[in-house]
């Protein structure tokens, strides 16, 4: 039996006093937000809203899959999204590129039995990426430690954190049990006046989730 568990961060399509379309070039009718100075034009937000697409555009991802049979992490895949850099004066890309992913990773990966008896995987998620068209930009950063209790006597798998994020930008969580439908975890826009100045702050927004998925 095979757990599929991701985590994204994206900036999302419609941020209300933040994002705006840009007016020309290829990108033309595609959000933007504004980049750090008034001369830096603005940057392709990910164009969309929530969405458990695991191939969704965003700005960094962890995927995790875990088998729930031995216990075992069967992989943890860090990626994350190209960053797109738009001239304000004609509409073309002054600078793409996309981050590395070393500050994405799994910590403290454990297989044991609780004391329920039942088998019990935990580990953290640990998330940071910045712009890297800013070599000093701050990151988007996650720290999300998950406990997941497989309870076969009433097929039953549950999900449970207490973590944290930045206020920017949207973040989000699905999971997926073998071949079945996804599950939402949780969903998480900006907070309100939120921007890309939010990340300079620490990653202090809490998120507490506990959420069963049954077979």
């Amino acid at each position: 039996m095979k757990l599929r568990l991701w985590m994204n961060a994206f900036i999302p399509v419609d941020l209300p006093g933040i994002s705006f379309k840009i007016n020309i070039g290829s990108h033309a009718g595609e959000s933007v937000i504004p980049g750090p100075l008034a001369s830096s034009g603005g940057f392709l937000t990910d164009q969309r809203g929530f969405s458990d697409d695991i191939t969704a555009s965003r700005r960094m991802q962890c995927l995790v899959e875990i088998d729930l049979t031995t216990g075992n992490l069967a992989s943890a895949v860090p990626s994350c999204g190209k960053t797109v850099q738009l001239n304000p004066d004609d509409g073309s890309e002054d600078c793409t590129g996309t981050q590395e992913t070393s500050g994405i990773v799994v910590n403290n990966y454990s297989n044991a039995l609780n004391a329920s008896n039942l088998p019990t995987m935990s580990f953290t998620l640990d998330g940071s990426a910045s712009n890297p068209c800013y070599l000093k930009s701050p990151s988007i950063t996650w720290n999300i430690p998950v406990v997941i209790v497989n309870d076969s006597a009433h097929q039953k798998i549950s999900i449970s954190f207490e973590g944290h994020t930045k206020a920017f930008p949207a973040y989000e969580m699905y999971a997926k049990l073998n071949d079945g439908n996804t599950v939402t975890i949780f969903q998480r826009m900006p907070e309100a006046g939120a921007n890309p100045w939010s990340l300079l702050l620490s990653p202090d927004r809490d998120i507490t989730v506990i959420r069963d998925l049954t077979y």
